[in-house]
């Protein structure tokens, strides 16, 4: 008596992030990322400064003679904003570029 034996099956699997992990993203940047806003000093202008966190940020610009603030997705099309100082939120990944003669006052604070 001969016993069947199935043919051996090629399973290939795509990974991707299980559901909860954009979930606990989503909750997470809710609740901060625990970390103090920091100063930082502007290099040569035109300055760019990219938010290379996992977390959202706002960047307060303040003081110095600045003559433009941009904003890009791609740190290739900039987008003018208009203003010369305030506070701007980056999303992860995004650039801002700060054209200045006399440096501002530069604060990072992560959310």
């Amino acid at each position: 008596m001969k016993l069947f034996q199935p043919a051996p099956i090629k399973l290939e699997v795509t990974v991707k992030d299980p559901w909860w992990v954009d979930w606990f993203k989503r909750v997470s940047s809710r609740l901060g990322s625990g970390q103090a806003p920091q100063g930082i000093i502007p290099g040569a202008s035109p300055y760019v400064l990219q938010n290379a966190t996992d977390w959202d940020q706002d960047i307060i610009v303040a003081g110095g003679t600045v003559s433009a603030i941009e904003y890009s997705q791609d740190n290739i099309t900039y987008y003018n904003l208009g203003v010369v100082a305030g506070m701007f939120r980056l999303s992860p990944l995004d650039y801002i570029r700060i054209t200045y003669t006399g440096a501002p006052t530069v604060t990072v604070v992560t959310r």
